[in-house]
């Protein structure tokens, strides 16, 4: 492979809540994901800029090689680096967003007319995009100007960014749509080009970044089916208590529990459903 380009591979492998790949596999994820990264980025086409180059097999695709912070190139050339922050859009009222308006934020702070009664699944009047850490051990959020500042990049840049992520997030959602699924939220990352344009990295539109909920039937197509899982464990709690204990050593944090086959039946199956329904990709679990 020349220098510059990398392959990202997706395994069959499992994460959540920062802890790290479990052993575990869940069969055909790891293809059903690459398939709906590939989507993604053919989606954006010609329209918006991505490090993305070309898929080579079920699980892998090449990309241009950008810098990672602490870490060596694997390729000896990098095309820019990857910023040190995640972004999280919200395009509807869902989750831990709804907690919130429940718990007082203003609606009126998002958009909404003053007064209204928010529901879950309405669509918010603008896209919400919040900013978290992205290598430090446990994600941290950030205020506008502290993602800025950590990133090294000027407010233009940062206007690109929104932008970017607006329309990546429309064009994606228009196709998960049509393929019977809401996505209320997501997120992904960017990268700084040599020459100082905002690109699109890493990977995004796929089950484990995006929240894909089965429009019909309101059943959950996405990670949130083991994050779900995991909240009703006594596991979540020591992990919780490990993190305030221990933040920076991961070691410390106790071990995944084993997913029950039940679920890594259904996790399996309904990835490589939203791989079908949303990239047109038969992936056999």
């Amino acid at each position: 492979m020349e220098p510059g380009i990398i392959s990202l591979h997706y395994t069959d492998r499992w994460s959540a809540f920062d802890r790290g790949s479990s052993s575990q596999l869940i069969p055909g994820i790891g293809a059903a994901r690459c398939a709906c990264a590939v989507k993604s980025f053919q989606l954006v086409g010609n329209r918006l800029p991505t490090h993305f180059i070309e898929q080579v097999g079920p699980e892998t695709i090449h990309v241009q090689e950008f810098s990672v912070p602490d870490r060596e190139p694997l390729s000896g050339k990098v095309h820019g680096r990857v910023l040190p922050v995640e972004w999280i859009w919200r395009d509807l009222v869902y989750g831990s967003l709804l907690q919130r308006i429940k718990n007082g934020l203003d609606p009126t702070t998002l958009g909404f007319a003053s007064g209204a009664t928010i529901t879950e699944g309405m669509k918010l009047p603008n896209i919400l995009l919040e900013c978290t850490t992205k290598f430090e051990p446990v994600d941290r959020h950030l205020s506008n100007d502290e993602a800025m500042a950590l990133a090294w990049i000027t407010p233009m840049q940062w206007g690109d960014a929104e932008r970017l992520i607006t329309d990546a997030t429309a064009l994606t959602n228009v196709y998960y749509e049509a393929a019977g699924f809401m996505v209320p939220d997501g997120k992904l990352e960017l990268g700084m080009a040599r020459d100082g344009s905002i690109v699109l990295v890493d990977v995004f539109g796929t089950q484990d970044e995006n929240r894909v909920i089965e429009k019909t039937e309101g059943d959950v197509y996405s990670k949130d089916l083991i994050r779900n899982w995991l909240n009703k464990q006594p596991w979540k709690a020591e992990l919780v208590k490990a993190k305030a204990e221990y933040p920076t050593n991961k070691s410390k944090w106790p071990p995944y529990p084993e997913l029950p086959v039940d679920l890594v039946e259904l996790v399996s199956k309904r990835y490589a459903e939203v791989a079908y329904r949303y990239a047109g990709v038969w992936v056999s679990c």
